[in-house]
């Protein structure tokens, strides 16, 4: 039997020719990614960035994006509906003045929208809600808290809209027994 150096100086059509095998002169192992290098379509990723695509969940989108939403500050008014948007204001009572503007279709899937009052108000039903090219309200959720923080959270959603369509954060506030002052949002909308 042939021993290893034998084999491997052996001259025929069944040779590994460095020249087409390794024309890096790598001379390594070739099954060792270390020794791989990036083509065009296919990349050798390193350990990092494994790491960083292990973290993204099975059938997530590389386009979804998010629209800003806020409000300065305001003291709510009692059974007041109020809409706000991404303008540096506080909330108005018009609709359709706070429009922010979809730039590609998609569909809305979450909405987060966090409320801060200075003071706390009491606890009853608050809600926001995502209203669509001024005719159409899907609920955000409606919070009965007296805290100072309130987060109107929904990551249910499924709000189909087209580029060019508008939204505007919808607040219908209660009758409350004690009003929340010096009340500000800030949040986003998750499209995907």
């Amino acid at each position: 039997m042939s021993d290893w150096k034998t084999i491997s100086q052996a001259t025929g059509s069944g040779d590994m020719a460095k020249a087409t095998y390794d024309p890096q002169n790598k001379n390594g192992d070739a099954f060792n990614s270390d020794n791989h290098t990036d083509g065009t379509t296919n990349k050798a990723y390193t350990a990092t960035e494994k790491t960083k695509l292990a973290g993204i969940a099975a059938g997530a989108l590389a386009d979804g994006y998010t629209l800003a939403v806020q409000a300065l500050t305001s003291s709510p008014t009692d059974s007041q509906t109020v809409y706000f948007g991404n303008l540096p204001k506080a909330p108005v009572t018009t609709a359709a003045t706070s429009k922010v503007y979809i730039p590609k279709a998609g569909t809305i899937k979450r909405a987060e929208i966090y409320c801060y009052s200075g003071t706390a108000g009491t606890n009853e039903s608050w809600s926001l809600y995502v209203r669509l090219n001024n005719s159409a309200d899907t609920l955000i959720a409606t919070l009965t808290a007296n805290t100072n923080e309130r987060i109107f959270s929904n990551a249910s959603l499924s709000i189909t809209v087209a580029a060019g369509d508008y939204i505007e954060i919808k607040g219908v506030q209660p009758a409350w027994a004690t009003n929340p002052l010096t009340t500000i949002y800030g949040g986003y909308l998750y499209i995907e």
